[in-house]
């Protein structure tokens, strides 16, 4: 598992790490730096990677509002994969998205991860080129990757659905979107969140 065991500990030591996101960066010397510039319940301000990061690291802590998105916390969100392909245009050395879900005791319940191979970051590139040079609705749609990146945009500014964000999660692991949940022991993942074992 690319995050260690002193790496989960930081996280869990982190002030107010079960009430307010966090973000880190990671070197491949193994560096974790903190990313953050304002940190807020449901998300945060995210400052901007160094050369030599690969893999950028967010919390989502357990949500104590009855809202959907507070139901399927170990998905990414609308906005983390929208930042995550903006990020893999501007800086494709940032291959790796993980995204820790921290339970109410602000103890770490279970990693996302997503991985960018090399065929996905040149689509991700590809389609942003496309965009800019007002690309239609039925060019885009003629691609798998478009397809996803439809139902995203859709989610992003049309409210939130866990049905279109599975949906294009499906999508883009068939174009070089790696996709892991990984529970800590004593944690199961279920639908779209990580419990405990009973």
């Amino acid at each position: 598992m690319p995050i260690s065991i002193s790496a989960k500990q930081r996280i869990e030591q982190t002030p107010r790490i079960a009430k307010l996101e966090m973000a880190w960066c990671k070197s491949k010397a193994g560096e974790l730096r903190p990313a953050d510039e304002e940190r807020y319940h449901n998300t945060i301000i995210q400052k901007k990677p160094f050369a030599a990061d690969y893999m950028e690291i967010h919390t989502h802590p357990k949500a104590d509002h009855k809202t959907e998105d507070s139901k399927f916390r170990a998905l990414p969100s609308a906005r983390d994969i929208l930042y995550f392909l903006d990020e893999l245009c501007e800086r494709p050395n940032i291959s790796t998205c993980v995204i820790v879900s921290v339970n109410s005791n602000g103890e770490v319940a279970g990693y996302t991860f997503l991985r960018a191979k090399d065929e996905f970051i040149e689509r991700a590139k590809q389609m942003k080129m496309k965009h800019e040079s007002y690309e239609t609705q039925i060019e885009k749609e003629e691609n798998i990757y478009g397809q996803a990146k439809s139902l995203i945009d859709g989610v992003m500014w049309y409210g939130r659905s866990k049905t279109k964000v599975y949906k294009s999660l499906e999508l883009f692991s068939r174009v070089g979107l790696q996709i892991r949940f990984v529970p800590m022991p004593g944690y199961k993942f279920e639908k779209d969140r990580f419990v405990e074992v009973a």
